[in-house]
């Protein structure tokens, strides 16, 4: 691995040794040179195997596409078969939150309702205008607090019906004035359905 002679060894674990000629000097190159070659040796030896393994494992990976592929569709389908009961039972009965059938459990979560304020600044203005601060929360910012919308606050007006919201998310007082309060809106998520898989039996290897 080198065109050296491999250089004799000197005790080199006590504090005080030194190199103090270009003997030793050469003596340090040398045996740094040997093992930077070993190291080297192992390192092509290491990457060689490394490639044969990620051969085997691209080789393998490819057979687990291929044999899969019939049942992966199977899965696909069976899963849209029951997210569609799933719906089609919610369609009938709006309370229904989960189904049980055999093996599994079919849920529904209904998307979540957010409260936005893409025009915080607005509703700010509104707020104080109409003498509703409550809705309105400051945060501890010297020389003077700056006013936030207080978003969970004004949701739960929307809940509990002071405010209603149309199909489009605009937000408005529909027990009132009819007057649409400006600067936020009600986002609702997606609806999720959801197939839980109950314990399966074991398969053999």
């Amino acid at each position: 691995m080198d065109d050296l002679p491999e250089p004799t060894p000197l005790d080199t674990s006590t504090d005080g040794f030194q190199i103090t000629d270009e003997g030793t000097a050469g003596w340090a190159v040398s045996t740094r040179r040997h093992a930077e070659t070993r190291m080297q040796h192992r390192d092509a030896i290491a990457g060689q195997q490394i490639a044969r393994l990620l051969a085997e494992i691209d080789e393998v990976t490819a057979w687990l596409d291929k044999a899969n592929t019939k049942d992966v569709e199977t899965v696909n389908r069976m899963t849209r078969f029951l997210t569609d009961y799933l719906i089609r039972t919610v369609d009938e009965h709006p309370k229904t939150r989960s189904v049980l059938v055999p093996g599994a459990k079919l849920v529904f979560k209904p998307g979540s309702k957010k409260l936005e304020a893409p025009d915080p600044d607005q509703f700010i203005a509104w707020a104080k205008a109409n003498g509703h601060e409550q809705y309105l929360r400051r945060k501890p910012a010297p020389p003077q607090p700056a006013p936030e919308v207080a978003k969970d606050e004004f949701k739960k007006r929307i809940t509990d019906g002071t405010y209603q919201v149309a199909d489009d998310g605009t937000v408005f007082d529909g027990m009132g004035s009819g007057e649409v309060i400006p600067g936020v809106r009600l986002v609702t998520g997606d609806d999720q359905f959801i197939v839980e898989m109950g314990d399966a039996p074991e398969v053999a290897a």
